[in-house]
């Protein structure tokens, strides 16, 4: 009986220590993984349908990526792919569908497995005592560790089989993306060449016996420097843009302050001039208020659907060179030809997503004065809006289109409309006898 309890207990023993070390190895791991800072491009590495990490990424015809296990699902019966960003359909080859992008898929693995470069100075945290810098890296737990921690934690039995190198002897990640590029058809053959009909990274095997046989191709040096100045241009246009959309904006802005004081200003001179006819146009004091609220109304409607566009084309433009300065913030040459050409094929899809820079209406209104209206009261309307101001060119659109025209309808036997022609020569004095003698 006490040699059964004396194997009980160690039995127990065993268990407890094997379960503590599972809840460290859980607490550490966890907190290497919420710790380890995001790539500066992940805007360029996330799954448009699943808004993940890519995982098996396939390349569509417009360049654009997805995730191959969304490839069935979003495909038709007739073998066509639509891209989730630009709607531009791809065709499914019968056989074996879509081909994972080797060089995207290589880059994510190293984003994942290999610790953030170290040339920018930070330090790590330990992920076990999470008080001492971590000086050692585990590639199995993917995280940071004190020499302490190694000793003492990460020394037990779950994690007996993890490699541990010195942080100062791990390779960078532009190092390990650099050494994974191998070609797929060719494993011992690096990839050297740009094959320009494809679009995508390739050996001198492929070149001359493989599938790339007989076609344009590049050094890769050089397509590399073709893709950044390609994506500088990109971003000065960029740039353009978004200083046209907020020089625009702000002079919207200035526009509707003008609109809403020169609305102010015109109805203070409408009672001021029907002040001098008391009753006899109450009614149509009423009329003539009512319209100069309501072309007030309708300035300001069509200038915040404007405001709304425009706001809308600076964001997107804003966002896109936000994605740009991190795409060529990263300096690996595979890295970025694996994710510039969906970059470039977003900013020129915006290029038509300009705002209309003319404004849709005036900021005068309509002038009013009782000198020429005083005949006839009937004839009261106010005047003719002044032309609409013109914006700077530099923001100007190919399909540029007018502003809506307003139609004001009447009833039958009412007074005369906006813009009736008034009889002029007529004296305030005359027109004040004639109102007299008719009432």
């Amino acid at each position: 009986q006490a040699s059964w309890l004396h194997t009980v207990s160690s039995h127990l023993l065993f268990i407890s220590l094997c379960v503590r070390v599972c809840v460290s190895h859980f607490q550490y791991t966890s907190h290497c993984q919420f710790a380890l800072a995001l790539p500066p491009m992940i805007d360029e590495l996330q799954c448009p349908v699943c808004n993940k990490i890519f995982e098996d990424p396939v390349r569509m015809r417009c360049t654009h990526h997805m995730c191959q296990s969304h490839v069935e699902d979003l495909a038709t019966s007739s073998g066509i792919l639509v891209c989730p960003v630009c709607s531009e359909p791809t065709s499914l080859p019968t056989e074996c569908g879509l081909p994972v992008d080797t060089v995207l898929k290589c880059v994510l693995e190293a984003w994942k497995e290999v610790p953030a470069n170290q040339q920018d100075g930070d330090e790590r945290v330990c992920g076990f005592c999470s008080a001492a810098v971590g000086t050692r890296w585990c590639a199995k737990c993917g995280g940071h560790l004190c020499e302490e921690c190694e000793r003492t934690e990460h020394s037990k039995v779950l994690f007996r089989n993890h490699h541990v190198v010195d942080v100062t002897g791990s390779p960078s990640r532009s190092d390990e993306i650099t050494s994974r590029m191998y070609c797929h058809q060719h494993p011992d053959e690096r990839l050297k060449f740009y094959c320009l009909d494809c679009s995508m990274q390739v050996c001198s095997h492929c070149l001359i016996l493989g599938d790339h046989k007989n076609h344009d191709q590049t050094q890769l040096s050089q397509a590399y420097s073709a893709g950044r100045d390609s994506l500088d241009a990109r971003k000065a246009l960029l740039t353009d843009r978004l200083s046209s959309a907020e020089d625009l904006l702000v002079r919207l802005q200035d526009l509707e302050l003008e609109i809403q004081k020169n609305a102010e200003v015109q109805r203070d001179t409408i009672n001021q001039e029907l002040d001098h006819l008391k009753d006899l146009i109450e009614t149509k004091r009423s009329q003539l208020l009512s319209r100069s609220h309501m072309e007030e109304q309708q300035k300001r409607t069509q200038i915040h659907a404007h405001l709304d566009s425009t706001e809308e084309t600076r964001q997107v433009t804003k966002r896109l060179l936000e994605r740009a300065d991190a795409v060529l913030a990263n300096t690996n040459e595979y890295a970025f030809l694996a994710v510039v050409l969906p970059l470039i094929q977003d900013m020129k899809n915006s290029e038509g997503q300009l705002a209309n820079s003319s404004p849709p209406v005036a900021a005068t209104f309509r002038p009013f004065s009782v000198e020429a209206q005083l005949r006839c009261l009937g004839d009261m309307e106010l005047g003719v809006t002044a032309p609409t101001p013109s914006l700077p060119s530099d923001f100007s659109t190919s399909a540029r289109s007018p502003p809506p025209k307003v139609t004001v309808i009447r009833a039958p036997g009412t007074l005369p409309q906006l813009g009736a022609a008034a009889t002029p020569g007529v004296s305030a004095a005359a027109a004040a006898a004639a109102a007299a003698a008719a009432a």
